[in-house]
């Protein structure tokens, strides 16, 4: 992958030192005046993954911030990593250096060296810088409404301007989109109109196939024939013939595949099942589910393509509004509720607040999260999200933000556009509030 500087991070590269805080002149501010000589730790712990190919900056505060800032309203924690720390922070104008409050650092009690500071009753827009004497500067952090959808747009805004000829990355994409448009439908309601272009490029490859008696693989076949079909189900109201066009040749690629059932895996069999039942809730989806799921829904099953049949599958069974069984419905959503809980565990018992180490795993635990979330809105769910979220837009031991305008990256190469995806899936619900009933 050719090497790409992360966003926020070489713009704030000389921010950090020691020693005592230094004064903001009339001419610079505070962050263009404090050298590069905080101390900071190279272990191995401290440092991101090196398989992932990104700038990572020469000094690494012991302060760890959100680098692209955080939302007024939200929760928000810094953390500071450091043995026998004094306890007091303080919270400093970014610009003239000036110190507008203090803190106190809270150490988590299973560690030695992790302490968080509670920024959130912080709301006041603007850019602010860290503090503390044992361990010096932070980089700079904003507090900023509409970060998350600024950077959403942007990512957008990147698909627009890039050509994928790669139809299984496309149909993947596609897939989130959708769920980006159903999610959020005042803001991002008008994206399944904006995709028509990608769908028909999808028929034409369809069309293609059949006129040559080729056959695309069976990956490639499922994600778009699923892809087709949840167009087809978003679609139907506004642009009835093209739905109906969409959901055909769904069909017909379901029929084609069922001939080779046995080289098929029932993961990727119940994903595209559970979508077609969806779509059209014709009685043959809904017995061939019933048969595939009488010992149980599958739990586990190789990806198609980038995505997790698993979790497509559940959410398009779950979401039927015709066929779908009762007893086998609150089955999977047990099993679903029980692995959301797991995963909030797993947030709770980690110092750094993601629940594991590597990216593309916290991505899409917080993929889950934001689906269940948006059934039973829960206080826990929506903070392991914003906790995940946080890690990989900086605050974690390399100061290093996972996320640029292109998505996320990851070990998978060619994989980074289509885990932007499942971030814009998450952030397209970061803002669900708790609401505590009386």
């Amino acid at each position: 992958m050719k090497k790409r500087t992360i966003l926020y991070i070489l713009i704030f590269s000389l921010l950090t030192a020691c020693g005592g805080r230094k004064a903001a002149t009339e001419e610079q501010s505070l962050a263009d005046t404090v050298l590069a000589e905080v101390p900071y730790k190279e272990e191995e712990e401290n440092l991101p993954p090196e398989d992932l190919s990104y700038a990572v900056p020469e000094n690494i505060p012991g302060i760890k911030t959100v680098l692209c800032g955080y939302e007024p309203g939200e929760e928000k924690y810094a953390v500071f990593v450091g043995r026998e720390l004094s306890g007091e922070y303080a919270l400093l104008d970014a610009a003239s250096g000036e110190e507008i409050s203090r803190g106190t650092l809270r150490k988590r009690e299973d560690t030695e060296e992790i302490f968080r500071a509670d920024l959130s009753e912080l709301e006041q827009e603007g850019d602010y810088i860290l503090y503390c004497d044992e361990i010096g500067y932070s980089y700079p952090f904003s507090v900023k409404e509409g970060i998350y959808e600024g950077w959403l747009d942007a990512y957008l805004d990147t698909l627009n301007s890039e050509e994928t000829r790669d139809a299984q990355l496309t149909a993947s994409i596609l897939l989130n989109l959708l769920q980006v448009a159903e999610f959020a439908p005042e803001r991002y309601g008008t994206l399944p109109s904006e995709l028509k272009g990608a769908v028909e490029w999808l028929l034409s490859l369809q069309d293609e196939s059949a006129a040559s008696g080729t056959e695309a693989d069976t990956d490639t076949e499922i994600l778009l024939a699923v892809a087709l079909a949840r167009y087809s189900d978003m679609t139907a109201a506004e642009d009835k013939a093209f739905s109906a066009q969409c959901l055909k040749a769904a069909e017909l690629t379901a029929e084609r595949l069922s001939g080779k059932r046995k080289d098929i895996a029932d993961s990727a069999w119940y994903m595209l099942n559970a979508e077609l039942l969806r779509s059209s809730g014709k009685d043959s989806y809904r017995d061939t589910l019933r048969n595939l799921l009488k010992n149980g829904a599958p739990r586990s099953g190789e990806r198609v393509g980038p995505v997790d049949p698993v979790l497509w599958g559940d959410i398009a069974y779950l979401s039927s509004e015709r066929g779908a069984d009762r007893v086998q419905c609150e089955q999977i959503m047990s099993e679903i509720m029980s692995r959301a809980q797991e995963i909030s565990r797993a947030v709770r018992d980690d110092p750094w607040l993601a629940g594991g180490e590597d990216p593309i795993e916290i991505l899409e635990d917080a993929q889950l999260l934001t689906w269940v979330n948006g059934i039973v809105t829960n206080r826990e769910y929506r903070n392991a999200i914003r906790e995940k979220v946080h890690y990989l837009f900086g605050r974690n031991p390399g100061s290093a933000s996972f996320v640029t305008e292109r998505g996320v990256i990851c070990k998978e190469a060619g994989n980074e556009l289509y885990y932007g995806s499942v971030l814009a899936v998450v952030l397209s619900r970061i803002d669900i509030r708790y609401v505590q009933v009386e």
